[in-house]
């Protein structure tokens, strides 16, 4: 079976964190899609493995042999216009090539900016979930830089974030003119928050989407890990 999951299947909630607060929702369902085997019409080719190391972050490519088993990935498809980003890795055909190419392995927090020949979510969910795909099939994955930013906060954040119930943190949706992010910014023109960055832990803490939410407005001291694609 080829199969992947969604970490969650509701709507996208996007919360401003200086004007309103969390839209409350609906506990999250997890979905998980399964089709049938579809057998190769050809006998599986033998995957050059590359000696080079994935980078630290940046854009990379992989060959992952699809013959025998599912995917093995949960995907959190919070950022719709960007492309899935890798929640987890279960056993299927992700987590073997990662045990045959440890140094290019797989890793979460990777987007999948291609997926033999499909891009975007709607499009990579549909190939995984059909089964039609090449042996091997090509994966090229955007690793993000991890980035740690500290700010003491006396008033608003000056952003918009998109997140779920149960996704990964969140994702910079808008940035203000005013507010701590653009204070920040202004400040650490190396380190600058940009849309489509994802914030995933806040005081050393990995948090989901709307947990965050609510720790983000109660927080006055916030050290949060910022996933930079």
């Amino acid at each position: 079976m080829f199969a992947c999951c969604l970490a969650d299947d509701s709507e996208v909630t996007t919360t401003e964190l200086s004007i309103r607060p969390v839209v409350e929702e609906a506990a999250p369902k997890s979905t998980k899609v399964t089709e049938e085997t579809v057998e190769p019409k050809e006998e599986p080719k033998e995957t050059k493995v590359d000696d080079e190391a994935a980078p630290e972050y940046g854009t990379f490519t992989v060959n992952v042999p699809t013959t025998g088993g599912n995917i093995g990935l949960v995907l959190d498809v919070v950022d719709s216009t960007r492309g899935p980003m890798i929640s987890q890795i279960d056993a299927g055909a992700v987590k073997t090539f990662n045990g045959k190419n440890p140094m290019q392995a797989v890793q979460v927090y990777d987007r999948i900016f291609d997926f033999d020949g499909a891009t975007g979510c709607a499009e990579i969910q549909q190939k995984m979930r059909s089964g039609k795909m090449s042996n091997p099939a090509k994966m090229t994955l955007n690793r993000p830089k991890k980035m740690q930013v500290s700010i003491k906060k006396t008033g608003g954040l000056g952003v918009k974030l998109d997140f779920k119930g149960t996704s990964e943190g969140a994702v910079v949706n808008q940035i203000m003119s005013e507010g701590h992010i653009a204070t920040w910014n202004s400040e650490n023109p190396d380190q600058v928050i940009e849309v489509g960055d994802r914030i995933v832990s806040l005081n050393d803490k990995l948090l989901k989407g709307t947990k965050l939410m609510e720790e983000l407005k109660t927080s006055t001291e916030l050290k949060m890990m910022v996933l930079k694609y």
